[in-house]
């Protein structure tokens, strides 16, 4: 995993680990089929690991795309599963309403010691203040 992170490569690779090898690693690429997958995936949906699913079947989908560019496979099987697992459900994410809270928010801000893009980022988005609701009328998911 050229380019990412050693805690991402980890991550990614525990569950491989956890979740698809015990079921799928022990056979040829190539012999696994779309619903054996889909099986596996759902094993993990069974669990109410409904975003593990999802980033399971997307790192699958790399794996089989790298492996269809080497040649060992002829397609990316991950591809028929689109839409086949149950959805995430975003919900609804706390506000701050409280003007103690913002100002202590703020003041937390004006302290952190990171990077420079990353404190530029944390002062600017108070001040504009973009919600979900927000982005989903600027692309046209209204």
């Amino acid at each position: 995993m050229l380019g990412k992170s050693e805690s991402h490569q980890k991550r990614t690779l525990a569950l491989l680990k956890r979740d698809l090898f015990p079921w799928l690693g022990n056979r040829p690429i190539a012999a696994i089929k779309a619903p054996e997958l889909l099986k596996v995936l759902e094993r993990i949906e069974s669990r109410n690991a409904i975003e593990t699913a999802h980033r399971a079947l997307q790192t699958s989908g790399q794996v089989f795309r790298y492996a269809e560019t080497k040649g060992y496979v002829d397609r990316d099987i991950s591809q028929a599963l689109k839409g086949a697992l149950t959805s995430v459900n975003g919900g609804h994410f706390a506000s701050m309403i409280d003007p103690l809270q913002a100002a202590h928010l703020l003041r937390a801000i004006d302290l952190y010691s990171g990077t420079f893009v990353v404190k530029s980022a944390l002062q600017l988005a108070p001040l504009v203040f973009v919600r979900p609701s927000d982005t989903d009328k600027l692309s046209g998911n209204t």
